[in-house]
């Protein structure tokens, strides 16, 4: 049995409860920009305005809770009192490894955002726009079912939107991400969740 053998097989992994706490508390707050920006973009539909795109930087929110966790710990591993060490030292996790993992995940990210084609969805004006031509179809033949109901299969004919996209081609990139990034970090930074020691955990707000 090698050194780093020996070190995992000594390593005894977080309960599993404080492990599952600690990533409920983290996903609580990686969830808050974004209810921010739900909130703020359902108030702007109610009025009529135009709702602004989610800002670039949340999507580094996800490597950047990464290399917090690993470097310092995140606010439900300090709550529960748990930290992610390297598996085969039992220590903090290199810094540069952190890093490299974290930006093969952004880069990955990102390449998959290419290669995934975008369906063309309509503006809220171009909605309006073809809710007022639907109303007008409807306004000139408010007796004649049979012909406004021709009127508007050849409206919806003529402005037909294809919104659905293939399932290989995201499905594809979602997996050759996934696939990059394990095999990343199994190889450069394999981490393992364990309970604090008395020594790392904050003092209580009781104690002497």
């Amino acid at each position: 049995m090698d050194e780093a053998t020996a070190i995992d097989a000594a390593l005894e992994p977080a309960p599993r409860a404080r492990r599952a706490l600690a990533d409920l508390i983290d996903t609580a707050v990686m969830a808050l920009p974004a209810v921010l920006y739900w909130r703020r973009a359902w108030r702007a539909r109610k009025s009529g305005q135009q709702a602004a795109s989610p800002p670039r930087w949340t999507r580094a929110l996800g490597p950047a809770v990464t290399v917090l966790g690993e470097q310092v710990g995140t606010p439900g591993a300090w709550i529960m009192g748990v930290r992610t060490v390297d598996r085969r030292t039992g220590r903090r996790i290199a810094l540069w490894r952190t890093l490299a993992v974290a930006l093969a995940r952004v880069a990955t990210q990102v390449l998959s955002r290419r290669l995934t084609p975008r369906p063309a969805v309509p503006s809220d004006a171009e909605h309006q726009q073809r809710r007022r031509q639907v109303e007008a179809i409807e306004a000139r033949h408010p007796d004649d079912e049979d012909a406004r109901n021709a009127e508007l299969m050849r409206h919806y004919a003529e402005h037909r939107m294809n919104v659905t996209i293939g399932i290989w081609p995201p499905l594809a990139a979602a997996l050759g991400s996934t696939l990059v990034n394990r095999s990343l970090r199994r190889r450069l930074a394999p981490t393992l969740v364990v309970s604090r020691r008395p020594a790392e955990r904050p003092p209580s707000p009781h104690s002497p």
